[in-house]
């Protein structure tokens, strides 16, 4: 019985070694590409024309997203596309503008709310993002207007920048 358990526990620990990857101890040699690909991700510089998007994207959605400019930067340097990203925010601030034209009187709740949607439209279907949005103080109907301006082809007319 005891060797089973042993023998069982030996091949939990090697399951675990190589699980996890990990690193030499002592004096070995440590395998630093993979170390140096994670790291160059997470500083990747942006472009000037990224950083442009970015901040427009950041000034359209001010009201509602607090992050500051440095920190969204950062954010998308981490991203190992950031331009797909860049594309999903524009969607998402261009609809969030569209939506605040045709509702100029809305109300910080209702930005909110919006908002809220449009992330959650970014990763789901709207049926979904409207399901798990557990709206307050939106209509169904004015979420569902909402959310068919979220349109990944979508150019905002602050976005253009050349």
């Amino acid at each position: 019985m005891y060797i089973l358990i042993f023998v069982l526990f030996g091949a939990y620990m090697t399951y675990l070694i190589y699980k996890w990857k990990r690193k030499p101890m002592g004096g070995w040699p440590a395998n630093t590409t993979s170390d140096k690909n994670s790291n160059t991700r997470e500083h990747k510089d942006l472009s000037e024309h990224q950083k442009k998007r970015i901040s427009i994207i950041q000034q359209a959605l001010i009201e509602v997203n607090d992050t500051s400019l440095e920190e969204t930067l950062n954010n998308f340097r981490k991203d190992s596309n950031p331009d797909s990203e860049i594309e999903i925010w524009e969607a998402i601030a261009g609809a969030y503008q569209q939506m605040l034209q045709k509702k100029p009187a809305a109300s910080l709740e209702e930005k909110h709310e919006v908002y809220r949607l449009l992330l959650l439209r970014s990763s789901m279907s709207a049926d979904e993002a409207i399901a798990h949005a557990n709206l307050s103080t939106l209509s169904e109907a004015t979420a569902k207007e909402a959310l068919e301006l979220y349109n990944m082809d979508y150019k905002p007319f602050l976005i253009t920048i050349r």
